[in-house]
């Protein structure tokens, strides 16, 4: 039997076959596990997590798609792209969870199960905007201009993408957040900014 090294360590043998074990069964009558699977079985397991997790692993928890880039110079990391793509995100957010399929999302009004109302298309209430508005801004504003903003498309998307982007506030979307899939994408733009 001839054995095969790597790095100066025996990892197989081959030549003449191994000479296996008969199981052994334990005191309740099973047989017991083999204490060590060997480096060639090891590896094979793990190959097959490895493949089973990126070939099947999208369609298990619903990626729709999966976008490779070959080289960074197909890549756009220019501060416009980036602000574009913080923008796509917000806009994700609104028309395909928060106010989906609505005809006048701006004017979209939900009470929630706080019994407090939710407005336009990114589902602000009066209280999150005008606290978001004095923490990011230092700016103190009453309910009528949280509700002005709230239900303008520019305005809700501005303080939507600084809320998610400048203070970690995509918990304020929490479920749109998880079925979209929306926190390793906002982790990367995050990265991309810096």
């Amino acid at each position: 039997m001839k054995d095969i090294k790597y790095n100066g360590q025996v990892i197989a043998h081959y030549g003449d076959k191994p000479v296996r074990k008969v199981p052994v069964r334990n005191a309740n009558g099973r047989f017991t596990r083999a204490k060590f699977l060997g480096f060639i079985e090891k590896s094979t397991a793990v190959i097959m997590v490895l493949l089973c997790f990126t070939a099947w692993g999208p369609m298990i928890w619903g990626q729709n798609e999966v976008v490779y880039a070959s080289s960074s110079s197909e890549v756009d990391y220019t501060p416009a792209k980036i602000e574009e793509l913080k923008m796509d995100v917000v806009d994700r957010l609104a028309s395909q969870c928060e106010s989906k399929g609505e005809k006048d999302p701006d004017g979209l009004i939900v009470f929630d199960s706080n019994k407090v109302a939710s407005l336009g298309r990114l589902q602000f209430q009066v209280k999150t905007v005008i606290e978001y508005y004095k923490q990011l801004y230092g700016k103190k504003i009453d309910g009528a201009e949280a509700i002005a903003i709230a239900t303008n498309k520019e305005k809700a998307y501005a303080l939507a993408k600084d809320i998610i982007f400048k203070s970690n506030g995509l918990g304020n979307w929490y479920n749109c957040g998880i079925k979209l899939q929306l926190a390793s994408e906002i982790a990367v733009l995050k990265k991309l900014s810096k």
